[in-house]
């Protein structure tokens, strides 16, 4: 502030600011009367270090806000994928939770974009690369709280609605938007919120959140898969086990107060919709013991366990509904899975008897070779 020097003290001077004050300032070397000077009132000076202090800090605070993580998001069809976003709903990294999704994720532009953005063009991305066929289920799950979670939902439920909300890049690349796709194949997206729990499951399986959301679905109607099913099982397998007892449980439900008997309430419970989605079931665990038998693996554990637990599942709904299979025998555990384990045994023993062969084989080798250099050794004597 510009002010005049009225009278110069050897201590204190005083000075006529701008604003017509006169101020009692400690004496200056500079200062001469009638002179002017500039003059920084003490007060103003600390409120402007202050203010100064509260805008850095609220910069850091910003900063740091922005690059932690808020909450996460898991997209399960087969790839794999979870975004992690901060408090401002924007993404800030990825993670490809299997190859599949990591092949995603290679081409996805993400940084500083809004998570609703990022998760449209990912599914577009699926889509576009073969991986979101008809009647498939997207799993979605949230690690976050309810606000979040219906922030996520709203933006799948847009998607199941109108074109609109893929307006996005991934829509002017792909020509036909993934909201209209995801309409025609009929495509079930689930949007639900990751517990403590699941993710603690998730963790220790080092599989996706979504998957463990499915199998703890499918328990809850009793299906009792563990939670290291998720390393060998796909997402849609467990979501063809969750709608097919989530159908029993309505109809259970709706003829338990029926006046019929408990028979005849099981018997109408085995409607067309039931015996679709079980053959679906059990047409998965057909495909599975042809790549049991033909795989050139020795021993496929995962496989073979895939194919015990969707059998099981059968099993159940067999012995639930108190009749025989809708399909032939060669697809029920009790001839597959004995055929399945007995190739395996087969191959495993094909296995055994090559490793034995060419241990003789080396064998016989080592000792003609000896035998030989003897014999040189001898016509040397």
């Amino acid at each position: 502030m510009k002010s005049v020097v009225i009278t110069k003290g050897n201590k204190k001077s005083v000075l006529l600011t701008s604003d017509g004050q006169f101020v009692n300032v400690r004496t200056k070397k500079q200062f001469q009367e009638g002179k002017e000077t500039d003059y920084v009132n003490s007060h103003m000076k600390t409120l402007s270090i202050a203010a100064m202090f509260l805008m850095i800090l609220s910069v850091a605070t910003f900063l740091v806000a922005y690059n932690v993580t808020s909450y996460s998001v898991s997209m399960d069809v087969n790839p794999s994928i979870e975004f992690y976003a901060n408090i401002f709903n924007q993404v800030i990294d990825v993670n490809g939770l299997n190859e599949d999704g990591n092949q995603i994720i290679s081409n996805l532009d993400y940084k500083n974009k809004k998570l609703k953005e990022v998760l449209v063009e990912a599914l577009a991305q699926i889509e576009e690369l073969g991986y979101l066929k008809d009647d498939y289920v997207v799993v979605v799950g949230v690690d976050g709280n309810e606000k979040q979670v219906l922030g996520i939902q709203s933006v799948f439920d847009s998607l199941k609605e109108s074109n609109e909300v893929a307006s996005t890049q991934s829509e002017n690349e792909n020509g036909n938007g993934i909201a209209e796709k995801i309409q025609e194949q009929g495509t079930e997206i689930i949007v639900e919120r990751i517990t403590d729990e699941m993710r603690q499951a998730a963790d220790d399986n080092n599989v996706s959140p979504g998957k463990i959301l499915l199998i703890t679905k499918a328990n809850e109607q009793g299906a009792d898969i563990p939670y290291d099913a998720a390393t060998y099982l796909t997402v849609q397998e467990i979501q063809k086990v969750n709608n097919l007892l989530s159908s029993i449980s309505k109809i259970e439900q709706s003829t338990a107060s029926d006046n019929g008997t408990e028979n005849g309430n099981k018997q109408q419970a085995m409607d067309q919709k039931i015996e679709k989605q079980l053959e679906k079931l059990e047409n998965s665990t057909s495909e599975l013991l042809d790549e049991i038998e033909n795989d050139t693996i020795v021993e496929n554990n995962a496989l073979l366990d895939r194919y015990i637990t969707l059998t099981e599942q059968i099993e159940k709904v067999y012995s639930k509904f108190n009749t025989e299979p809708v399909v032939t025998e060669e697809k029920t555990k009790s001839e597959g899975y004995e055929k399945a384990k007995a190739k395996i045994a087969q191959r495993i023993e094909e296995k055994a008897l090559e490793n034995q062969q060419s241990d003789d084989n080396t064998t016989k080798g080592n000792n003609s070779k000896s035998n030989s250099n003897k014999g040189g050794q001898s016509g040397k004597n």
